[in-house]
């Protein structure tokens, strides 16, 4: 099973607005933030959160290196040294254009915004948000699979709908890729996972029967009825399991499960980036921080935050992982 994320909307705001159906592109969403915001309505109320969003359109315009920019350590995905390789070889970095050109392209739609919410501290941010969306104050909400299961508790007095973020084409922004990257956020490391101990690693597996039992107990709730039926049960996330149906309100969550995850984020290399990272981009999407002067102090963090990482790990050659 995962969580995932969606933009969820009030449908009755929509329609009061005159929209018709969801966005399903990146200029469907910007027309119906306008034409909520002309019809006197807040479009959205949600996180600007950088780490989410950052993950959406890093993942589409560096698709096509994925293979490179995973490949620095052997291991799948992409792990800190990837990550801190990467960022010294000036590809995530504020030398390549496509790092932030999502800035000012994100910064048309928060625009329309509620203004309030982009100044304030995110976990600020994305409780009042939330709040208002619930409330029928604002009609979009940025959030994940468990809101739709919370909003029914809260009683809310509007119809609920759901649309995944739209996959972008160079017609919306030349360094697009066409790729599907609805899914990149959440995902499988967002809720909670069964695994299997290596014998290395857990000890206890040495007693004569329980690793096969363990194996049988896997191979139990692994299968689509019962996994369907733990995940509906609570309602929460949605089972990603061929063959499995999530609860009514999860299908938009459920359909990103089936596009292969390929993602590319920073902030996992130091736990100095995150924290800046916020702080810049709050600073510019409010406006009170000009993007040539985000990207110089972006970039003096990455730096400070790759050095920290080869000192913390004087073994490894980050330096070979993009020699040509």
């Amino acid at each position: 099973m995962a969580t995932s994320w969606a933009r969820l909307y009030n449908q009755d705001l929509f329609t009061q607005a005159g929209i018709e159906a969801a966005p399903t592109s990146w200029s469907e969403l910007i027309d119906a933030a306008t034409r909520l915001n002309e019809a006197g309505i807040t479009p959205c109320a949600g996180s600007w959160n950088p780490s989410w969003f950052g993950r959406h359109f890093l993942s589409d315009f560096y698709s096509t290196e994925y293979e490179a920019l995973t490949g620095c350590d052997g291991s799948p995905g992409q792990s800190p040294q990837d990550e801190a390789a990467a960022i010294k070889a000036g590809i995530l970095s504020t030398d390549d254009p496509r790092f932030m050109a999502w800035w000012p392209f994100f910064k048309g739609l928060t625009d329309l915004w509620s203004p309030e919410y982009l100044a304030q501290e995110l976990s600020v941010a994305d409780e009042g948000a939330q709040e208002d969306f619930q409330a029928g104050q604002s009609a979009m909400f940025y959030s994940g699979s468990w809101i739709p299961r919370t909003l029914q508790t809260v009683g809310i007095e509007f119809e609920l709908g759901s649309f995944s973020f739209p996959q972008l084409t160079t017609e919306d922004i030349e360094f697009a890729t066409n790729v599907d990257v609805a899914g990149v956020v959440g995902g499988p490391n967002a809720a909670f996972q069964y695994a299997m101990s290596t014998p290395e690693s857990n000890t206890t597996l040495e007693e004569e029967g329980k690793e096969a039992a363990v194996i049988d107990f896997l191979h139990y709730i692994g299968t689509p009825e019962v996994i369907e039926k733990v995940v509906n049960e609570l309602g929460s996330f949605a089972p990603t399991w061929p063959g499995t149906t999530p609860v009514t309100g999860l299908e938009t969550f459920a359909e990103q499960a089936n596009t292969g995850l390929r993602v590319v984020n920073i902030g996992n290399s130091s736990a100095t980036i995150l924290p800046s990272w916020e702080r810049l981009f709050g600073l510019y999407l409010s406006g009170n921080l000009e993007l040539e002067e985000a990207a110089n102090q972006f970039q003096r963090e990455l730096d400070r935050g790759v050095q920290g990482y080869e000192e913390d790990n004087p073994d490894l050659d980050i330096d070979s992982c993009f020699a040509s």
